[in-house]
């Protein structure tokens, strides 16, 4: 509305929650994170390393129920309405669990450990069964090859090691309350791939990044490493029985794709230059050259709106996307050509209120 108009905002005083996290033996429970949540509303504090303290500013009174967010060691809540001071959420260990985990029969250290709810453990919605596993807890093993997790609620859980550098493992465990579960997991390191990287002239490529994959319905079989200064490579932790593709990619450079076994030494991978796609962006309405735009998820800044992107291993008569800010984008039909020419868009209509 044309004139002088004048709003005048009130901002409502915030409300605190104050209070101390502490461990099952009343102790600060050190570094953590407590959450207020009331519906979609959620505020969040870190606790103070040496007191435990906290102190959170919601938006009315509640109620809110408090939450610790690293539940490794137990689980504290407690539901209060604001403001309030001099609460005591005080860790509950629940269950416990206590892995250890193997490989070639020695302790393996540094392996993530995760629990999880069986979906058959957990119902869903109006009584139903929900098959989306749920993260419970989650934890590294030191270097004895342990992880101590509590926080768990009773019942059976799945326990999988996860690594790029074993095979996935997973065992059943049930748990008890203010008890603690032992297991052990033996994880198997797996196949490998060796091989090298190598441009155009056959130099060893340093920093190449190598994936490998099976197909779209295996895609927890994927595996990538970088190629070393000898432009080396070892994909690891790979399923014996599976073959798996191969492709190097370096910039602007990439290679063929290449099936290997699992098992096999020696693969050569030939970076060669992208194929690219060039031309000039203008605006639809008066020719000016664009001088920041996006092409086929390529920036571009350009004083003269040309262009000149590597294309990648797109099929050659596919379309690609050009966009730029306050234009509307445009798809562009390649149909083999690298040349495209003036691709020239249009404004987007401006809306103002």
């Amino acid at each position: 509305v044309p004139g002088d108009n004048k709003v005048t905002v009130t901002l409502p005083r915030a409300l605190l929650l104050r209070g101390h996290l502490l461990d099952f033996e009343g102790r600060p429970a050190g570094v953590d994170t407590v959450a207020a949540v009331n519906g979609n509303e959620a505020y969040r504090s870190a606790t103070d390393r040496e007191t435990g303290a906290f102190e959170l500013a919601v938006s009315g009174p509640g109620p809110w129920t408090l939450m610790n967010h690293q539940n490794v060691r137990g689980v504290a809540t407690a539901v209060v309405t604001a403001p309030a001071d001099g609460i005591v959420l005080k860790l509950d260990r629940r269950a416990g669990l206590r892995v250890l985990v193997t490989a070639d029969g020695r302790p393996a250290p540094s392996m993530a450990v995760v629990a999880r709810v069986r979906p058959s453990e957990k119902p869903g919605a109006a009584g139903r069964r929900d098959e989306r596993p749920q993260k419970l807890a989650y934890g590294s093993t030191d270097e004895r090859g342990i992880a101590e997790l509590w926080g768990l609620l009773p019942g059976t859980v799945e326990v999988e090691v996860v690594s790029q550098v074993v095979r996935r493992a997973k065992v059943l465990a049930t748990l008890e309350n203010h008890r603690l579960t032992e297991v052990t997991i033996a994880v198997d390191r797996g196949a490998r791939i060796e091989g090298g990287v190598v441009d155009a002239s056959g130099k060893p490529v340093e920093g190449a990044d190598i994936t490998a994959t099976v197909g779209p319905t295996r895609r927890n079989e994927q595996r990538s490493v970088r190629s070393d200064e000898q432009g080396a490579f070892a994909l690891v932790a790979l399923d014996p029985a599976l073959t798996y593709e191969l492709i190097g990619t370096l910039e602007d450079s990439v290679s063929a794709p290449q099936r290997a076994k699992a098992g096999a030494t020696g693969v050569r991978l030939a970076l060669q230059p992208m194929p690219r796609i060039s031309g000039r962006v203008v605006d639809a309405a008066d020719g000016r050259a664009l001088k920041n735009f996006l092409v086929d998820g390529n920036d571009v800044e350009s004083e003269d709106g040309r262009f000149s992107v590597a294309r990648g291993q797109g099929d050659p008569n596919d379309a690609i996307l050009v966009y730029a800010a306050g234009y509307l984008s445009t798809d562009v039909e390649l149909q083999g050509r690298s040349e495209l020419g003036t691709i020239a868009l249009r404004a987007a209509p401006h809306v103002t209120g």
